[in-house]
């Protein structure tokens, strides 16, 4: 059965409430009608107006009193713009807040109203396994059209997979769900350097075998041509390119070509003969698109997908890809929405809001519409034990019919394949000189990280480490936390020392009686220990000072806090593994890993604690398969693909270099984003040379320089992408010497994440200059608070690092998560996954998709370096964004 919701807003303001007249429906028959009430709210109205003014001709400035959230978008005819300044950072900063502080309004609002009837016949009359439609219908009222409806907590905890949806009007619509359906495609004006030809290509992608696509596309056709076209008839009109909706949202106009704005009604005549003849939806993938499926919605098209508000290019590419994907798999229209919606968050870091543009207006009297249903079911396959019998057969009776001498050949084979079975499930046992690695660990009573920081004085405080480990290993907490303060005057960035202190606090409020043991919660953080390697000790830097933070007070609902057992992988394979296996098999005193670190290590943990159903966030793997078809597998860091995405274009479509070197060590990660790169890359027209550059330990400075000078002189090359993560003397000094080759050359030198290092800073003769894709800065104005803690915790002169931000970050979130759970690691994974679920971060809200990846946008940032400064990197801000 096919169930909807109407909800009917029949009077009312925000001033005074709102009067709600509920339809509860089962295929289109009312059941019931229940009533309700919204209480008064103006402040939603306030803030929503800040992050959407009111569209006019003038550019933002920053001096601004309003906020404007989707800067750089894809529309208003090309006169609007921001002007980057000084403050643009705080704009933003205050930009996310007021989103954030939006969204809990809104959800307040929905907890203090009187729903209960409401949603008690909801609950009664609705099956719990069904998908309903929620319409909400509001025609008078423009801000609460445009309210995140999708984010209602109660409805998202009811029914996971719904989708709210707009209804202008109620009318009879005559059309056959399971035909073949003509699609007629329009890309207007391409004004302000938009490219459309990714909308049309996914239509081709995931449409053309399925459906009748007209071909060509209509290109920024003149008005005689447009209504020519439309007069022929199609099932579903999808336009791409510049929209606006006038004030009132009734009305709007699309930008068809360079010179021609027409509004919706130039083109009505030809609509109503369209709709007339079958003409069912209209994808609109432009901007603030509310007016235009008003009007549309009159003329009688039962469904419109619009954009609330404007979006940029990026938002809509996005949109549309993963809407049709879904779409051609045979999902409905909402859950195609909802699904591409969810995508969207990924961009919403610095696209604000993103995922609360897409909105569907449709006919309530229409039902759920499925514009590619999958009728046609393949027969069902032989069982695979009937399958095995009937090959096992086939082979026999085949047997049978040999030679003598084959028959016994072929034994003599099957006997030699049984040996070797047999030999592989009982392996011989190590040889004597083979050692199984030992898995270093500590709560604070012994040293885990001898890094050499190269000081006078190392030594001196080497030896002050050992006495604090000795005080805590024998009882003497009051003692270690004394002699780890005192290590404060030697002011080295080491994370070692704080973690005693805050776990020997922990330990003697337990034994004082004053901390309950069920209040403490004790995380494994993995780390390395990699000697001349600033990179190993930056991860437990970063959650070392979310422990301190929530150590203070205690979470918020619960005061738990949290105690650190470290874990020394150190980034290898078959210790993470061992890493691994150690914490499952003490699952009942985690509910969660922080970690770990490197992509290779937790491709090879990560199985294992999703078959324990172990929560692992990883604040530093980046590699795309990490957490695919996994539950419990989570990470703060982008994936590499979008990683990928972003240099990408940044090269290319910014920098204009068409053929670009690469060069990496052999990790997994590597490879992956390689391939990541290659992809983005020739989806922007340039290439990825196929020259061979792979470091290794026995690369030699001669070897490296014959390379470079290839891609340079015989291949054409004019840029050189690094990949590498300098946690090792090798890696290190291979980017360094392709680095100055590639100055040498006169290649443009680009790089991954990884090379956001002290050591890329301090050899900057080679690197200066170097632009690379990174996660997270801490020296902008997004970071100031996090920069501020981390500078309280260690010395003024270190600055944090995107893997501090992504460790405090993973921190924060399992804290936080248990904090809002029962306290088990299912419990903590259905919170981190869920919808409602964003905290502060340490540069922006912390969610999660429902994958386990993070909405997260990577930046490019440049080094910058001088004589009287040290070097840093630096955000590279575009002059502007269309």
């Amino acid at each position: 059965m096919a169930y909807s919701i109407v909800f009917r807003i029949i009077g009312g303001s925000f001033e005074t409430g709102y009067e709600i007249e509920a339809e509860i429906r089962n295929n289109c028959e009312i059941i019931v009608t229940p009533s309700g009430r919204l209480p008064a709210n103006t402040k939603i109205t306030e803030l929503y107006e800040r992050i959407f003014p009111v569209q006019d001709d003038d550019p933002i400035q920053d001096s601004d009193p309003v906020l404007y959230a989707n800067w750089g978008r894809r529309s208003i005819w090309g006169s609007r713009e921001i002007v980057h300044g000084d403050g643009i950072e705080a704009i933003r900063a205050s930009c996310i807040n007021t989103s954030i502080e939006l969204e809990r309004n809104f959800q307040t609002w929905l907890r203090h109203a009187d729903l209960e009837n409401i949603q008690t016949s909801i609950a009664r009359e609705i099956p719990i396994a069904s998908e309903p439609i929620f319409i909400l219908d509001a025609p008078y009222n423009v801000i609460l059209q445009r309210l995140p409806w999708h984010k209602w907590g109660w409805l998202n905890q009811e029914f996971p997979n719904a989708e709210i949806v707009l209804s202008r009007n109620a009318f009879r619509a005559n059309f056959i769900q399971n035909k073949r359906l003509r699609i007629l495609g329009i890309l207007g004006s391409e004004e302000n350097n938009i490219d459309l030809r990714p909308d049309w290509e996914a239509l081709e992608t995931h449409l053309q075998n399925i459906a009748d696509l007209v071909q060509p596309p209509l290109q920024q056709p003149d008005l005689h041509r447009l209504r020519r076209e439309i007069s022929k008839g199609c099932d579903v009109l999808f336009f791409a390119g510049h929209s606006d909706s006038d004030e009132s949202s009734n009305n709007g106009r699309i930008k068809i070509n360079q010179t021609t704005i027409i509004s919706i009604d130039e083109i009505e005549r030809e609509l109503r003969e369209a709709i007339r003849n079958g003409l069912t939806m209209i994808l609109l993938n432009s901007c603030s698109g509310l007016g235009i499926a008003s009007r549309l919605s009159r003329m009688g098209v039962p469904y419109i997908v619009v954009m609330r508000e404007p979006i940029h290019n990026d938002v809509a590419v996005k949109f549309i890809e993963y809407c049709l994907l879904n779409l051609a798999a045979g999902n409905s229209l909402t859950r195609a929405v909802s699904i591409a919606r969810n995508e969207l968050r990924e961009l919403e870091e610095k696209y604000i809001c993103a995922s609360w543009m897409p909105i569907i207006v449709q006919n309530r009297e229409a039902p759920d519409y499925i514009p590619f249903p999958k009728n046609d079911l393949p027969p069902a396959p032989i069982g695979i034990w009937q399958q095995l019998w009937n090959q096992l057969s086939n082979i026999v009776t085949s047997f049978t019919q040999l030679p003598k001498w084959m028959k016994l050949f072929g034994l003599l084979i099957i006997g030699l394949i049984f040996v070797w079975v047999l030999h592989s499930i009982n392996p011989p046992s190590l040889p004597p000189n083979i050692t199984v690695p030992v898995v270093q660990e500590s709560i604070g009573d012994r040293v885990l990280f001898k890094n050499d920081y190269q000081s006078e004085s190392y030594e001196s405080y080497l030896n002050d480490k050992k006495n604090i480990a000795q005080s805590f290993s024998t009882g003497d907490l009051r003692g270690a936390i004394d002699k780890a303060k005192d290590l404060k005057k030697y002011k080295f960035d080491d994370p070692e020392p704080i973690w005693t202190i805050n776990n020997a606090n922990v330990d003697l409020e337990l034994k004082l009686n004053t901390l309950s043991q069920d209040k403490v919660i004790t995380l494994p953080l993995i780390s390395s220990d990699e000697k001349g390697s600033s990179t190993a000790r930056e991860a437990p830097r970063g959650a070392v000072v979310a422990q301190t933070e929530i150590n203070k007070n205690g979470t918020p609902r619960q005061h738990l806090k949290i105690k650190f057992r470290v874990i020394l992988d150190n980034n290898d394979e078959k210790i993470a593994e061992l890493v691994a296996k150690k914490i499952v098999s003490e699952k009942s005193k985690y509910p969660a890993v922080v970690g770990h670190f490197e992509s290779d290590a937790s491709l090879k943990a990560a199985p294992i604690y999703e078959q324990s159903h172990l929560v692992m966030v990883s604040p530093a793997s980046s590699v795309t398969e990490l957490t695919q078809g996994k539950n419990f597998i989570f990470r703060t860091v982008p994936k590499s693909n979008l990683m990928a995405e972003t240099l990408a274009k940044r090269i290319v479509q910014t920098d204009k270099k068409r053929k670009i070197g690469f060069c990496y060590t052999p990790l997994k990660a590597a490879t992956a984003f390689k391939t990541a790169l290659t992809t983005e890359i020739k989806k922007l027209g340039g290439k990825v040379l196929d020259k061979e550059c792979v470091v290794s330990e026995q690369s030699t400075k001669s070897q490296l320089d014959k390379i470079i000078q290839e891609m340079k002189n015989n291949l054409k090359a004019d840029a050189l992408v690094l990949y590498f993560h300098l946690n090792e003397n090798y890696q290190r000094t291979g980017a360094q010497e392709l680095a100055q080759a590639a100055r040498d050359n006169n290649l443009s030198l680009y790089g991954n994440h990884g090379l956001d290092a002290q050591y890329t800073r301090n050899n900057f003769s080679s690197f200066n200059t170097i632009k690379i894709v990174t996660p997270r800065l801490g020296n902008l104005e997004l970071a100031k608070n996090f920069t501020k803690k981390f500078k309280a915790t260690y010395a003024d002169k270190y600055e944090p690092t995107w893997r501090d931000m992504m460790a405090y970050d993973a921190v924060m979130a399992i804290a936080y998560g248990l904090d809002r759970s029962n306290g088990t690691s299912e419990g903590l994974k259905q919170i981190l996954h869920a919808d409602n679920f964003s905290i502060p971060g340490s540069s922006g809200p912390i969610k999660f998709n429902g994958q386990g990846d993070r909405y997260v946008t990577p930046s490019i940032v440049e080094l910058k370096c001088n004589e009287n400064n040290p070097c840093k990197f630096e955000l590279i801000l575009e002059k502007k964004l269309n």
